[in-house]
């Protein structure tokens, strides 16, 4: 199987879309246990993958819970920007060493 099954949904998995009917889940299911079947080098974990999204998405119980655990199509995650502390550290410490040396320097003057 292509990608790793934590980076992939289950309709992925098995290489159905999402409102898939349980006719098309089968039909999928036994294509890529074909495939995992004639594959040279069998990962065990492929195996209960395929079967575990199978039983999820034939229950409809289950899939009506995995698919509201889904993101809503076209909904983007807001990508955070950089931080206070990223933006204007540096100003801040400048200004912090600025009136350091201010101070240090009235104190000279005024001795």
């Amino acid at each position: 199987m292509a990608g790793s099954p934590v980076s992939q949904t289950l309709y992925q998995i098995l290489g159905v879309e999402l409102g898939a009917s349980a006719h098309d889940i089968g039909a999928a299911y036994q294509q890529r246990l074909a495939q995992w079947t004639l594959a040279s080098v069998r990962d065990p974990n492929d195996m209960v993958v395929l079967t575990r999204a199978k039983e999820i998405l034939l229950d409809p119980g289950k899939r009506a819970a995995y698919d509201a655990l889904l993101p809503t199509p076209g909904a983007q995650t807001k990508e955070a920007g950089p931080s206070f502390l990223t933006i204007w550290g540096g100003w801040i410490v400048l200004g912090v060493a600025i009136v350091a040396l201010g101070v240090w320097w009235a104190t000279l003057s005024g001795s």
